[in-house]
């Protein structure tokens, strides 16, 4: 009997939660839908920001080129991908409003980690958004870009309080 309820919880912890899967499934699928393509932060930013319910910022990371944005549909809701290349590989960055029914945390973003059909993930929600770095790089280099990431939006976010 403890061989299949520790059989179970493993086959539970190796299941991508549907989130993750989303993110990986979109990030894989590429859709060549409706986008833009420009290696221009704040054309980019503008552009997604115009057909979105919120504001996109558009996050640099070292060693990467910006290619452009897109729209995503994740599950009910619309979203924004922003894609770079980065050493060959391609990195996706998805903002997507959180569901009402998701719980949100308070504090500082908790990262999640998953991996799906070859890439791995990185997600984490602040400011009722969530965030997602998805690519086929090792999960501590994924890591490593979501807190620079992170930092970014926290130092935008300090710019724009000064502002005001």
């Amino acid at each position: 009997m403890l061989g299949l309820v520790v059989g179970a919880q493993s086959l539970r912890v190796r299941q991508p939660d549907g989130a993750i899967a989303s993110f990986a499934e979109d990030h894989l699928r590429a859709v060549k839908g409706e986008g833009i393509t420009s290696s221009d932060s704040l054309m980019v930013a503008r552009w997604l920001s115009s057909r979105l319910p919120m504001p996109v910022q558009v996050p640099l990371f070292p060693g990467a080129t910006l290619r452009g944005g897109r729209l995503c549909l994740m599950g009910p809701d619309r979203g924004a991908v922003v894609e770079y290349d980065l050493n060959d590989r391609t990195l996706s960055y998805f903002v997507v409003p959180v569901h009402p029914a998701e719980p949100q945390r308070a504090g500082p973003p908790h990262l999640r980690h998953g991996s799906y059909r070859g890439y791995r993930v990185v997600a984490w929600q602040d400011a009722g958004l969530t965030h997602a770095l998805v690519a086929d790089l090792p999960e501590t280099e994924l890591t490593e870009l979501a807190r620079y990431c992170m930092q970014q939006m926290m130092a935008l976010i300090r710019r724009t309080v000064a502002d005001v």
